[in-house]
Parts: C-alpha cells; structure tokens; sequence
C-alpha cells in the first residue's frame, strides 16, 4: 500500500534526530497519548519526549521517550545505557511529568537493534529494572513505528496518492501560493482534534523530506497551515477552545526550531558578509528575494510575539531585524498579498525595540512610486505570481489581462501602523501623497459572524475610500474608524494566551485578517499592550 511506502521512505531518510520530533510527537497525539511535550536539549535528562496515558485499569503511565537516529548497535549501546540511567534517576524534567505514576521508558529508533543489544536490553529488564522499581523497558524499532503510523488511527486515514503528488508538486517548484491552495482543504476536512493531529503527522513527513531537499522555507509555510486548519476548526466548533490551543502551542513549537536554526546561522555570520549570505539563502531575483525573506522574517516573528526566544536570541533577532528592515529590496512588497506580512514583521520589529519609521516611510515611498508615472499599481491581494511580476518588474507579458489600479491594502498597512504607534508625521505626510496620487487605501474587515474564519465565506467588505479617515483623541492618539473601533472583535484575537494567532492566520490568508489594536501585540513602553 502506498502509505506503506511512504512510511518506509521517512523512516529510511531520517538523518538527524530531530527530523523524527515532530512526526513522532503527533503521531502520539493521533493514538490518544496526553501531555506530550519536547524536552530534547541540554536539560532533558534523557527524555527527549514525554508523554502520559491511561491504561484498562484506570492508572496513569507516565512515558518517556529517548530517541536515536538508525540502528542501535553494540557501540551506540552503551550511550543509550548511560540515557535509560539518567531517565530513571532523575524525576524533574517537565511541569506536566508526574513523577510518581507508573513511568514506562520506550526506546524510539527508525532501525533494527544490531549484534546482542536485544539480549542486553532483554537482561536490563529482568535484572535492573525490578532492582530499580521500574517497568519492563519497550523497543520500538522501524517495525514498531510502521505499524503505529499506519494504524487505523493515524495514516490510513490520509489520501497518500494526492499526498504524494503534493510533495512532487513542490519538489519540482510549486510556490508558496500553491501551498495555501492546497491545504485549504484541511480546514474542512478536519472534523475532530483526532483529525488535526493526522494531519500534523502528514505535515511532520512531508516537513522532514522537504528540509532534505533545501526546501525548509516551504517546511515552515507548510507548518503555518496548520495553524490555519486548527483555527478554522475552532471557529465551526469542531474542536474545543483548550483543543485548538493545544494544537496550536504544539505547532509554535515545531516552528520554534526553524526559528533557531536561522538564528544560530545568523550569528555565525560575520557581519559584513551577512547581507551576501541572505542573499545566497533567499536567490538574487527581486521577487524570489522577496518572497523567501518575507517568510524568514515571519518565522521568526511569530516566535518573538510568543515571547518563546531566550534573551540571546532576541538579541541576535534584533540584529537580523534592524539589517533586513534597511535593505532596500524588503521595503517594496511586490503586491498586497504581503500586506498583513508588513504587520507581523513590524509588530516584531516593535517588540524588539527597533525604531521601524524609516521602514515605514520608505515603504510609503514605494507605494507611491508603484502608482504614479504611469505605474499599473502593486497587485491586489490574492493575484498570481505572474501578474505580482509584470506589476513590480514590468516583464514582458500580456498585458490585457491587467488593469491599471489605485487600491492598496500596504497603503491602509502604513496608515494603520503609523496610526497604532503614534507616527503622527509620517501619518500625515502618507497619507497627504497617497491623495494626492489618488491612492485609495482599502482593507478587507471580517463580519461579526461565528463562522468568519471559515474558508469560502465572503462575509468581508472593503470600506471605501470615505471611511478611511484617522481621528486624533487626546491622550490617546490616531485612533482608526469604522471597524476599527468594534468593541466586538472576535476573542481569536484578544485572548492573552494566544498573541500571535491573528499574525499566523494572517501569514496564510493574508488578504482577510486586519487587527483591532496592534497593541496588544507588543511590549513597548509607548505602545499600550
């Protein structure tokens, strides 16, 4: 069977360790396994995952995993014994590990056990561990998890035939708009918390094969759709509140080690070679260039909006940041289908405590460029590459197709932004030449409906150019009219737990979601939050 085979491919490609985290850890999720978290790192000790059950009798097993790369051999035993020790002499590892339930430590390896280590494993569980007080050791080797992933609770579920064509799709060069595209559809098909986890186990697969294949840009839009199935999820009621949170803390994670991955890259630059090194990562063409930092950016901001960077990494953060946001190629989005992507990454930018004016105004001058002279204007949101090109780049195309225009989401972006963190010059020198030039700034504000996350609803209406208009209120500053001021915003976005939902829905339906009070996103002193 074709999952068979695609099982057979992850677990014979597996290269590094943590290429089996995120799989592994939802394909527990899909088996009915609790609390399971991620300890691999410096203060693991010995448990690189952690997970609990309950088993016939009604008692809680605690579980803990450590997990190795290939097969296990008379070498590489003795490194795992000295692992099993650590994983029973020390019972502090997680706030949700239960120290005092039955704890079940479960070998995890995509291999065979090689020479005597079975026999050696086989004596450790009748002479040590009854001597230890602990339960028999567990192996599961590539057997064990072929049969877990194709379980009835996991894999068969899926449709690996148009899996399998995604992947080669993406493989032979489908974009980050035919990613969306495509999982769309699991919003829809996602009808229980059991579901969503399936779904991130297919993700976890696809994830470890595109980053085999330098593709981990693609791995982390891939990711991002996850978030967006469990809010859609959400918003139709299929899954509860602490349901969706729970799914979506545990994706935030999984982004979390692209996001040091980048970081720790970042760092090891020296500092005049970084701007060629991003270059070298993200291509030489304006759009490519574009396009592939935007999402760098993003990553990482959704990691510093969910606070979950250490001090050191919001430093070299800050310096990414403050380096990207003076290139000039960054500061002209190619259409506004990046427009909530400017609010995420300068929401980010604001929390780190870097003074985003100039970014603003240069990116205000853009616009106006884009529109004036003769200029078709940047395409709207939802347009497809080719017309994102002819529009910045002017490529020789067919032009009938394309209009010239005078909306701009970027344009209500730089408003908004200016508006929100008290830019009271730079406000009213935009927007005096967006008039001028006839540019008319427009967002798409959701309907106050229960199911305005859902795909295919078109709830949404653009305010025309007339309610565009800024009020100056005291102390308080601009504030934004019309839906700006709704006192009913949707708690997707008010709930403290979860500042950075808005900005990661917005990374993946970025022409639909606009923020209430970027405020409460960020952390400086003169920015209410």
């Amino acid at each position: 069977m074709l999952e068979e085979q695609v099982v057979d491919a992850f677990l014979g490609n597996i290269k590094k360790e943590k290429d089996v985290y995120l799989p592994f850890m939802a394909m527990l999720r899909a088996q009915g396994y609790k609390k399971v978290h991620l300890l691999a790192g410096h203060y693991e000790h010995g448990k690189d995952v952690i997970a609990q059950r309950v088993n016939e009798k009604s008692q809680i097993i605690q579980y803990v995993f450590p997990i190795k790369k290939g097969d296990i051999s008379q070498d590489k035993f003795g490194k795992l014994r000295d692992q099993l020790n650590e994983c029973v002499d020390y019972s502090y590892a997680h706030a949700d590990f239960d120290s005092k339930a039955f704890r079940q430590i479960v070998v995890v390896f995509p291999g065979e056990l090689i020479g005597k280590v079975g026999e050696w494993i086989q004596h450790f569980n009748e002479n040590t561990a009854p001597r230890l007080g602990i339960r028999p050791i567990e192996v599961w080797g590539r057997s064990k998890l072929k049969e877990l992933f194709r379980s009835e609770n996991c894999l068969m579920k899926l449709d690996w035939v148009q899996t399998g064509g995604f992947l080669k799709d993406i493989l032979s060069g489908a974009g980050f708009s035919y990613i969306e595209q495509q999982t769309q559809s699991w919003a829809t098909d996602s009808a229980s918390s059991e579901d969503l986890w399936t779904r991130a186990v297919e993700v976890g697969i696809l994830w470890s094969f595109l980053r085999q294949s330098d593709l981990r840009l693609h791995a982390t839009h891939l990711t991002l759709c996850l978030l967006r199935a469990a809010i859609y999820a959400e918003a139709a009621k299929k899954i509860s509140k602490d349901e969706s949170f729970d799914f979506c803390s545990f994706v935030i994670k999984a982004l979390y080690d692209d996001t040091k991955e980048l970081l720790d890259w970042f760092a090891a630059v020296p500092s005049d070679e970084r701007i060629i090194a991003l270059v070298r990562v993200s291509g030489t063409e304006l759009v490519e260039f574009n396009v592939r930092m935007t999402l760098i950016l993003q990553t990482i901001s959704l990691a510093v909006l969910n606070q979950s960077l250490s001090e050191v990494e919001r430093a070299v953060a800050k310096e990414l940041f403050e380096l990207c946001l003076r290139v000039e190629a960054l500061r002209k989005p190619i259409s506004d289908n990046y427009a909530t992507s400017v609010i995420t990454i300068i929401t980010a930018a604001v929390s780190l405590n870097i003074d985003v004016g100039p970014y603003l105004r240069a990116l205000a001058q853009w616009i106006c460029e884009s529109y004036s002279d003769g200029n078709p204007g940047l395409a709207s949101a939802g347009s497809m590459p080719k017309e994102e090109i002819w529009r910045t780049c002017g490529a020789p195309i067919d032009m009938k197709d394309y209009q010239p225009t005078l909306n701009s989401m970027l344009a209500a972006v730089v408003l908004d932004l200016c508006s929100i963190l008290y830019l009271p010059d730079l406000y009213n020198d935009a927007n005096s030449d967006f008039r001028a030039l006839g540019i008319f700034p427009v967002r798409k504000i959701p309907a106050n409906l229960p199911d305005e996350l859902l795909i295919g609803k078109m709830a949404c209406h653009v305010p025309p150019h007339h309610d565009y208009e800024e009020s100056w209120r005291g102390e308080e500053g601009w504030i934004n009219a019309g839906a700006h001021r709704r006192a009913d915003e949707p708690r997707f976005f008010i709930d403290g737990r979860r500042n950075w939902v808005a900005p990661a829905i917005s990374l993946v339906l970025r022409d639909r979601w606009w923020l209430k009070s970027l405020r409460e996103l960020t952390s400086r002193g003169d920015v209410s939050g």
